[in-house]
């Protein structure tokens, strides 16, 4: 692809997107980052489906497409609420009929990965996903603690999500069951939000419900926004690197650089398949990759590989890639630094090296590269 026609397809894609209505105030963008699971989008659609059973009955019957004689909305509870803003068992959102033994089990992922064990137990529980359905279908939890009050006969299972999958851990024994349903932002939440609008007289409410609405439609846009960019970039590649000035200028180039770095750290926790340590959070990744210059702190995981031995792997802005091996006995004293690639380095994209990691192929040639070395020392 030439150069201009290049360009010209990044604008393209850039301006295709919807914008949500203009506003002076959202207080959820002044009270909270967009992409807090917990304290944002699952308490307020908790709140919503649990203070109002037009809106539960709405999300319940035309979103999940649930049936009344598969879950009957009559005396349902809905958890965390208003009051009580504890989530039960970790469960992100849960609604739940004692009564007649049901439940839907909705967990929320913007960005955060998947909370699996670290130590493999095979009973169930080591996965996200299969632990939240067990809890509920068998009344016992992961540490073996009986809720029979919980206990439930029919569940539904949903994963809530902007752009993510589950991973097969988390999905575990629910893999062969097939219950576990996808729910997106940018479709199902969006359309419930709107249905909500019609069905309370509420005017403050509504006004409340609007700019939440304009927040989905804003996060769920940048990441769709993102995925374009960043496909049309990896095909392009070279073509994209003798563009670089104008793409690193682009008001939305930050979102690449995002995800091209949690795609890099989460590909390659794949590929080495080994019990992690220490993850690299959301928020840290946008500090390195949504300001200006980046943040100067280095990204960095921790896996075990055994035998109490712990292995580094870093993107550090002085010594760009690096991975470390720590031997069980007095570990601080027993570090031993490699060199992946000194010119990789996350916060700085206008390097060569750097950039083409956008390129799905040149990802996953690194990644493989590390994970050889990595386990040569397993």
């Amino acid at each position: 692809m030439e150069n201009t026609e290049f360009l010209q397809k990044l604008s393209e894609i850039e301006q295709n997107f919807r914008k949500p209505e203009k506003e002076d105030i959202n207080i959820f963008n002044i009270l909270f980052k967009g992409h807090e699971e917990v304290e944002l989008h699952s308490r307020f659609i908790s709140y919503l489906l649990s203070s109002n059973s037009e809106f539960l009955k709405s999300f319940v019957r035309d979103i999940l497409k649930i049936e009344e004689n598969y879950f009957d909305l009559n005396n349902c509870e809905v958890f965390p609420t208003q009051k009580d803003k504890s989530e039960y068992k970790e469960i992100d959102i849960l609604i739940i009929n004692k009564i007649k033994k049901q439940a839907i089990i909705i967990e929320n992922k913007l960005n955060a990965e998947d909370s699996n064990r670290i130590k493999i137990k095979k009973d169930g529980y080591d996965g996200q996903l299969e632990r939240y359905y067990n809890t509920i279908k068998t009344g016992i939890d992961k540490d073996g603690k009986k809720d029979i009050d919980f206990q439930c006969d029919n569940v539904f299972i949903y994963y809530l999500t902007l752009y993510k999958k589950p991973s097969d851990i988390s999905i575990g024994v629910l893999k062969d069951k097939d219950i576990l349903k996808i729910l997106e932002y940018k479709t199902h939440i969006q359309e419930w939000l709107t249905e909500c609008l019609k069905k309370d007289g509420n005017e403050f409410l509504k006004t409340i419900i609007q700019q939440y609405l304009n927040l989905v439609i804003g996060i769920s846009n940048n990441v769709e926004l993102a995925v374009k960019l960043k496909e049309l970039i990896s095909e392009n590649i070279d073509t994209a690197w003798k563009c670089r000035e104008k793409v690193l200028e682009l008001e939305d180039f930050k979102h690449v650089k995002w995800h091209t770095v949690a795609d890099f750290w989460n590909e390659l926790k794949t590929e080495l398949n080994l019990p992690v340590i220490k993850d690299i959070s959301v928020d840290e990744i946008s500090e390195v990759t949504h300001k200006e210059k980046g943040n100067r702190k280095p990204l960095y995981i921790i896996v075990d590989i055994g035998n109490n031995n712990e292995l580094y792997i870093m993107s550090d802005s002085n010594k760009g890639l690096t991975y470390g091996y720590i031997k069980s006995e007095n570990k601080e004293e027993n570090k031993d630094w490699f060199s992946v690639d000194e010119n990789i380095i996350f916060s700085d994209f206008s390097n060569e090296k750097t950039f083409k990691l956008i390129n799905d192929k040149n990802r996953e040639d690194l990644i493989k590269e590390i994970s050889t070395l990595c386990h040569n020392l397993a």
